[in-house]
């Protein structure tokens, strides 16, 4: 009776150890309660990390994430564009500015002031720039000659004062030429705004 009952007890106590290890590795589910209300049930521990997993973290994340899908690939490139041609109206308003001034000094300077003024705008096909320093050694050769004694009748003070008269000329036709330039550039930025790459 005794031996019988000592193994009812070593039986019972291995049955509680598998069943104790079952439900420690999850090798038993029990069952979802139904609930009374219709239309919902009782979630159980592994429904409900199933759902946890499916649901962002965030709802920040979700949003930022959003976000980034809606900045298509098109919309990136319109942005660079846009930037681009923001630059340029700046490049451009700068440029505008600067050949407003210099047509306003090429107005207001007269004679000398004025072809000194030009010779010092460095820009392209400014043929004052080439023509004022040959005209100043024109000028201090012709008044030589004069300190030397020579008269206006003299042969050689005659054709010093013929190339001097020559390259006032040139300097005279070269100033009208820049103001022109000047103003022809003015108006096609101002008739030409920048305009989108296709």
């Amino acid at each position: 009776m005794l031996k019988r009952a000592w193994w009812m007890f070593i039986a019972a106590a291995c049955i509680a150890a598998v069943i104790g290890l079952m439900l420690a590795g999850g090798g038993l589910r029990t069952r979802p309660e139904k609930s009374n209300v219709p239309g919902t049930s009782q979630v159980g521990p592994a429904d409900s990390d199933r759902a946890s997993a499916a649901q962002p973290a965030n709802p920040a994340d979700e949003e930022t994430e959003n976000s980034i899908a809606r900045q298509s690939p098109r919309h990136a490139v319109g942005e660079v564009e846009k930037n681009r041609l923001q630059q340029e109206q700046r490049k451009l308003e700068s440029r505008r500015q600067q050949l407003q001034s210099q047509l306003g000094s090429l107005l207001r300077y007269e004679d000398a002031q004025l072809v000194v003024y030009a010779a010092g705008l460095d820009l392209p096909a400014n043929t004052v720039r080439e023509i004022h320093p040959k005209y100043m050694e024109a000028e201090r050769h012709l008044a030589d000659l004069k300190i030397a004694g020579l008269g206006d009748p003299h042969p050689t003070v005659k054709a010093q004062k013929e190339k001097f008269d020559e390259l006032k000329r040139e300097l005279d036709e070269g100033v009208v030429k820049l103001r022109e330039s000047l103003t022809a550039q003015l108006k096609l930025l101002e008739d030409s705004p920048p305009q989108a790459k296709d």
